[in-house]
């Protein structure tokens, strides 16, 4: 099903890159007017323990549009655990789902609710050997976030689908740029001016989308295609896109960056400058956002955090070993009320 509407701003403006602040968590509810925060710091001991230690292959749940479960090499340490409760003492168990482990965020007879530590990502995970991400996207000085977004994800969906069929089928990495020459070819088709096109607008998105499911993304050989099997929107609570992260689905959503974004260091935790909540009125026709896809969740203390698959390359965020060596970056940390609006789910094509 695809959507009829989006709430979508645009596209974020290229910005010079600027001398990086830093709060404290007790500043966390002053934001900035004019330019982004670069981040707050996680508490001491969080990061470290990110890297993972292989494990024997743990079967996953069997999800209702894949034949089979998956079978992990290394399944992250860091999943939900059970939980008593403490006003009525039921006993609350995790879920399984397909790429971790969710506590229960509710009590099952009283309902009351709980802080479960639990973290996530899917550039630590390695689905039956294979890492869902794939190659880093890089879009350079240009708008192209949104193309580069939904490629991207078509691109992860497709991948963990084979992986979930057992078909030994590569996908390879797939080409931003096919899927926004057969947009204007689709915009060509019914009369509008070259020099007239839209990319970055709400019926673009909502056009694209269409056009993965029906015709498909290349690779840069025009070797394969990839298709998805639809769209949904996902409902913008913590606990509803957790859920639908753990379930093996990336999710691509818009957010408003500063003119630090870039700068982003491993181990922090981006807040944006404004959100959907705070923007002021005299700014909102001036806002552009940032599309990026959401590729895991924590929940760690009193803060609440989505991982992103950002689209400026391997140098962004990057991830620096504890022995010094140096490692790829691309994935970075956003506060979860920071994100624009509900992220979408690209469902997987089933044959």
């Amino acid at each position: 099903m695809l959507p009829g509407a989006m709430p979508y701003r645009g596209l974020w403006k290229w910005l010079g890159k600027r001398k990086r602040k830093r709060v404290d968590a007790q500043e966390e509810e002053e934001y900035q007017e004019d330019e982004g925060i670069a981040g707050e710091l996680l508490p001491d001991g969080v990061d470290a323990q990110e890297e993972e230690e292989e494990d024997e292959g743990i079967a996953g749940e069997l999800l209702p549009d894949v034949p089979q479960p998956i079978i992990w090499g290394s399944r992250s340490h860091l999943g939900g655990e059970d939980w008593v409760c403490e006003l009525c003492g039921f006993k609350n168990i995790r879920t399984r789902h397909l790429f971790v482990d969710l506590p229960a965020f509710h009590c099952g007879r009283c309902n009351a609710q709980t802080r479960q530590n639990f973290r996530f990502s899917f550039g630590n995970l390695a689905a039956n050997g294979i890492c869902p991400i794939g190659e880093i996207l890089d879009q350079g000085n240009t708008n192209d976030c949104l193309v580069f977004a939904l490629v991207k994800a078509n691109e992860i969906t497709a991948r963990i689908l084979e992986i979930l069929l057992d078909s030994g089928v590569v996908v390879p990495t797939l080409d931003p740029y096919s899927l926004k020459a057969i947009f204007k070819a689709s915009r060509l088709a019914v009369g509008i001016d070259a020099r007239k096109i839209d990319y970055i607008d709400e019926a673009a998105m909502i056009k694209m989308m269409e056009l993965m499911q029906t015709v498909g993304v290349q690779d840069k050989k025009r070797e394969h295609t990839c298709k998805i099997g639809g769209v949904e929107q996902v409902h913008g609570f913590f606990e509803d896109i957790a859920t639908e992260l753990a379930k093996g689905y990336p999710l691509v959503v818009d957010m408003i960056p500063g003119s630090v974004f870039g700068d982003l260091m491993y181990g922090e935790v981006y807040r944006c400058p404004f959100n959907n909540r705070n923007i002021p009125k005299r700014r909102r026709k001036r806002i552009t956002t940032h599309i990026v896809i959401l590729v895991g969740a924590a929940r760690w203390g009193d803060i609440d955090y989505f991982y992103f698959l950002n689209s400026y390359g391997e140098q962004f965020c990057v991830r620096i070993h504890r022995d010094g060596e140096q490692q790829i970056g691309g994935i970075g940390k956003i506060l979860a009320n920071d994100i624009c609006s509900p992220p979408y789910k690209l469902l997987r094509c089933v044959p």
